[in-house]
């Protein structure tokens, strides 16, 4: 995000982007849901104090995947 606020100034915009956190939330998988929340949840609240003028999800295979990541992004974001 500092590199790329650098490049393009305070006029531009910069994004961050999470992708998967590499496990399956359970029921399908091992990792409980409230984990993959708090894995994004750091990854959202860097991008964020870095600067991130927006944050994009994707990659992933499973709507749980989906529905922790937005909802750690919005714990975050304004």
């Amino acid at each position: 995000v500092e590199i790329a606020r650098s490049v393009v100034g305070e006029k531009g915009f910069v994004a961050g982007d999470i992708g998967p956190c590499g496990d399956t939330i359970f029921p399908t998988g091992k990792l409980p849901f409230d984990t993959a929340v708090e894995i994004f949840h750091e990854q959202a609240e860097a991008l964020v104090s870095a600067g991130a003028d927006a944050i994009i999800v994707e990659t992933m295979f499973d709507s749980l995947d989906y529905k922790a990541a937005l909802s750690a992004v919005r714990a975050v974001s304004r």
